[in-house]
């Protein structure tokens, strides 16, 4: 489910920005097989 990614994607950065760390996102917000450093579709 693209749009499942996306959307949690969406929410984990926003939820960094909240934090005040736009560009960094913190390990414990990271899921498994959510990485938006990774950018592969797999």
């Amino acid at each position: 489910k693209e749009d499942g990614s996306i959307c949690a994607e969406a929410d984990v950065t926003w939820a960094s920005v909240k934090e005040g760390k736009p560009s960094r996102i913190p390990q414990e917000f990271i899921v498994p097989g959510l990485k938006p450093e990774s950018g592969s579709g797999r």
